[in-house]
This record gives structure tokens, sequence and C-alpha cells, in this order.
């Protein structure tokens, strides 16, 4: 798994990987860098290839975060299983969160030039 945090004109952080029990404190640090910036994030999944249910109260925790200060995230989200698991959770029917099928996709969306 690789986490980075890229400074543009809106934090975008990029996971690949699987996000599980083992490695949210990794990924937490990270989003928590790019929450501290006070601005909307991108959270960049694309690589992502496993979710277990921490990395689901991970994605959670971060929206929650996000309401309380009236931000939003852009959640980018390539993987089948990956995009099933958010599905099913709800995750899309919070008033914050859009979910893209690209980088570039939610860089156009959030008003940000693409990569």
């Amino acid at each position: 798994m690789k986490i980075a945090l890229t400074d543009a004109r809106l934090p975008i952080v990029t996971v690949t990987g699987e996000i599980d029990h083992h490695n949210t404190h990794s990924v937490k640090e990270v989003l928590d860098e790019a929450l501290g910036k006070g601005e909307d994030i991108v959270l960049d999944l694309t690589d992502v290839v496993y979710m277990d249910t921490a990395g689901v109260s991970l994605l959670f925790s971060t929206v929650k975060t996000l309401l309380s200060v009236g931000r939003h995230m852009a959640l980018v989200v390539a993987d089948e299983n990956v995009k099933y698991i958010i599905g099913v959770v709800g995750l899309p029917q919070i008033d914050n969160i859009r979910i893209y099928d690209s980088l570039d996709e939610a860089l156009l969306a959030m008003g940000q030039d693409a990569v």
C-alpha cells in the first residue's frame, strides 16, 4: 500500500493497494493532514483493490468531519468491488461527497484543472 498527499489547489490524497484494519491508521494520518489544510479534498482510490469495514469506517469519519465544517470530498473509485461496498453502505447519498470514476473527472467537477 502507498499513500501520498499532493498539494495542488486542493489536497489530493492518493491511496493504492488495500485499505484494511492493518493500515487505516496510516491512511487516517494523511487524511488528517489534508483536512488540516481547510479545503475540500479529493480522495483518489483509483488503485485500491480492497477495502474492509475499517476502511469504510474511516471514510465515514472523514465525511463527518468535512460535514461539520461545510466542506466536500470527491471520492475517486475505479474498482467495481470497492464501488459496490461504498454504494451498499450509503456513501453516495451523503450531500457533501461525490463519487467519480477518474481523477480528471473529479477535479473538473470541483473546479480544478485536470492532471
